[in-house]
């Protein structure tokens, strides 16, 4: 198998940690895997990926969003034959248009992942230009697609808007093991820790959780919130927010946080909190399940649905009184942690994405459906 992607540095976010987990549980499997990249963005901690002899890479120039690589064609033309289908990653970039094109020309089944760039929610950004990009350059590449594969039901349904007649495929995606193993055991006395973390954002809606502090249910305990995360500049500081609501004393916000800290804040939390507006599959919120955590979300959470129905998690409308009786309702329920980690061991396991991701592309080879 041959995976394209436009980069594998840290800092370009889920294709990246996917190719991370992904191809070596794919080669525990016995299946031959490799990558073709560029080197868009790598920095001195993406050594993993640059070294690893699986992967190859290629020099890219010009705007980040387009990832132009000048000898990305032949490096992929070289020894293309080798391959059985080929998995591309992202959707609309340099690398990901040429390889549907070399792999079509050739007569190799080929299947996106698209990440959740057909997303409803990201579809609508410069439509424009992506409906103009699908005529000009994708049209011909698409209409022969072997497959997509959607890390939900959630993204498959959206995804139908742009690509109705591609068959859709499911693969999970998978956190990091150590979580599993976090200690749960609540140290201390005093009021609830309630966290979020993840990147301060419009979509991801910590302002609904900075004002839920400030409904009956939750000023009446006096819980705290914990806000880590990197602001892109798009909202209000959540402290400078919480000062204005008059609940400035019970939150504090930590900033971008290193791995070390985010499994501490995971073991230390009563409840984890991440009301989306829009994510294709959720991986904080899987981690924080996996690390045994009380979780409150949104619908707009593509696994939010089948862990509901497992009662692994709670489910809050994008409102602050919604979110905070969800808080309480996930604080008095003694066996929540316990469902959302036995879900995550059974759906966010690398080992479980690679059998997924080899039965698509068994599908492919074949053209049938097993």
């Amino acid at each position: 198998m041959l995976h394209v992607t436009p980069s594998v540095a840290r800092s370009d976010g889920g294709p990246a940690e996917v190719i991370r987990g992904l191809i070596p549980a794919l080669h525990r499997r016995g299946v031959s895997a490799d990558v073709l990249t560029t080197d868009k963005g790598l920095a001195p901690d993406d050594d993993d990926l640059i070294t690893a002899d699986w992967v190859r890479h290629v020099a890219s120039m010009g705007p980040s969003s387009v990832t132009f690589a000048p000898r990305f064609v032949s490096a992929m033309s070289d020894g293309l034959s080798r391959y059985d289908v080929v998995h591309i990653h992202g959707f609309q970039s340099y690398p990901g248009t040429m390889a549907m094109r070399i792999a079509r020309r050739a007569g190799i089944p080929y299947l996106i992942e698209p990440h959740g760039a057909l997303d409803r929610y990201h579809w609508k950004m410069n439509a424009l230009r992506k409906r103009a990009w699908m005529r000009i350059a994708d049209a011909k590449n698409l209409a022969s697609l072997s497959g997509a594969v959607y890390s939900s039901e959630l993204e498959a349904r959206h995804a139908l808007d742009v690509l109705p007649d591609t068959r859709a495929f499911h693969m999970n995606l998978a956190v990091d093991e150590q979580l599993f193993s976090i200690d749960r055991t609540r140290k201390g006395v005093g009021p609830a820790k309630i966290v979020y973390l993840g990147r301060l954002t419009k979509k991801k809606r910590v302002d609904l959780v900075v004002r839920a502090l400030a409904e009956a249910p939750l000023r009446e305990r006096g819980v705290r919130l914990l806000v880590a995360g990197g602001s892109d500049g798009t909202i209000q500081d959540p402290g400078a927010l919480a000062h204005e609501i008059g609940v400035g004393d019970f939150v504090t916000s930590l900033g971008q946080v290193d791995s070390a800290r985010r499994r501490d804040l995971l073991s230390e939390c009563d409840v984890f909190v991440l009301p989306s507006e829009d994510e294709s599959f959720g991986v904080a919120v899987a981690e924080a399940m996996a690390a045994g955590a009380r979780v409150v979300t949104s619908q707009h959470v593509g696994i939010a649905a089948p862990a509901w129905e497992k009662r692994a998690l709670k489910v809050a409308r994008n409102d602050p009184a919604s979110i905070a009786q969800a808080i309480v309702d996930a604080l008095e329920d003694e066996g929540l942690p316990e469902r959302a980690r036995a879900h995550a061991e059974r759906e966010f396991r690398w080992s479980t994405a690679a059998a997924q991701a080899h039965h698509a592309y068994e599908t492919a080879c074949t053209g049938v459906i097993p």
